[in-house]
Order: structure tokens, then C-alpha cells, then sequence
């Protein structure tokens, strides 16, 4: 058996858009009822759009020291209102900053991290332009409806080594 965590996106609450709120909450609440189970859910605090804005810990090998991060965004199933796909709204992105922040300050250096959400940025589709890539392309790219400037965020930072996208499923 493996442990999982989970981040939500736009397919998770396909149902009745008043309950979508609700529907949220409960499938991860659900979620963390599993023993195997890493999600967590954001705590109100945190001022962040969505219930799957938090990060994980990556312990080294001596198992007491922190040595790599794992950040999971909410992609939500609407983006300010614009129509299309989801987004991780600007709210987010400022927590990943800040959290990016406070955790050099706790380490005493930035550690490496890596981030998983559901729908494409932006930038995702730069990649096809000018970049030799490998895998299965047969969809197009369907990212967020607004720019909210995720990508931007993470070069300032300078942590992330490795992001994920989940969204086009027949893209690998």
C-alpha cells in the first residue's frame, strides 16, 4: 500500500453549481478519513481559493530533516469569473510566496520542491513552440482562463524543480 495526497480541479464537482462548496469540503474530508492518506485541507487562515492549497514535507534520508517540498494547488472549476477552465487564483499564488518565504526562513535555505495541480498554466503551451518534447500530444492544451501569474511566482521563487499538470488526459 502507498500513501497519496490529492489537489481538486474542475471535474470534482460536476453537480449542481450551489452545492459545488460543499462538495469540495466533503470529498476531501472524505479523503483524509483514509489511513493512507497525505491531503490536507486549507485551513481558513490561509485566504486561499479552494480546499487543496498546502504543501508537504519530504524527509531526508536520516528521516529528521526537511529535504524537499511538495506543493498542491487547487485548479478550482472556475476562474474569476471568466469563462472556460479553472484556475489557482491570485490568492493562491500569493500564499505559495509567502509560504515559499517562510519556509527558507524555518530551513534556513530554499529547498527544492516540486508542485502538482490540475489545469495547465499558461506557459505550458510555450513549451510546444521551439521545445523538442517527448510523449503522446492528442488533445490540445486546455489552460486556465486567466493567466494569474502561477508560473511567474514560482521562477521568482526559485524553488520548484518540477511541475505537473493533470488536465489533458491524453497528453502525456
Amino acid at each position: 500500500l502507498t500513501a497519496a495526497a490529492a489537489a481538486l480541479d474542475v471535474t470534482d464537482v460536476a453537480a449542481d453549481h450551489a452545492l459545488r462548496p460543499h462538495l469540495r469540503s466533503s470529498i476531501i474530508q472524505l479523503d483524509m478519513t483514509n489511513p493512507l492518506s497525505l491531503t490536507q485541507a486549507v485551513a481558513p487562515v490561509e485566504n486561499t481559493t479552494g480546499v487543496t492549497n498546502y504543501v508537504i514535507d519530504i524527509m531526508g534520508p536520516d528521516g529528521k530533516d526537511v529535504a524537499a517540498h511538495i506543493f498542491f494547488f487547487d485548479s478550482m472549476d472556475t476562474c474569476l469569473g471568466v469563462p472556460g477552465w479553472g484556475c489557482v487564483y491570485p490568492d493562491t499564488v500569493a500564499w505559495y510566496s509567502r509560504t515559499v518565504d517562510a519556509l527558507a526562513e524555518k530551513h534556513g535555505r530554499k529547498l527544492p520542491s516540486i508542485g502538482f495541480y490540475h489545469i495547465p498554466l499558461d506557459e505550458m503551451m510555450g513549451l510546444l513552440d521551439g521545445y523538442s518534447i517527448s510523449g503522446n500530444r492528442t488533445e490540445d492544451i486546455c489552460c486556465g482562463s486567466v493567466n494569474t501569474g502561477l508560473y511567474a511566482a514560482m521562477v521568482a521563487a526559485g524553488n520548484m524543480k518540477f511541475i505537473s499538470a493533470g488536465h489533458d488526459h491524453n497528453n502525456d
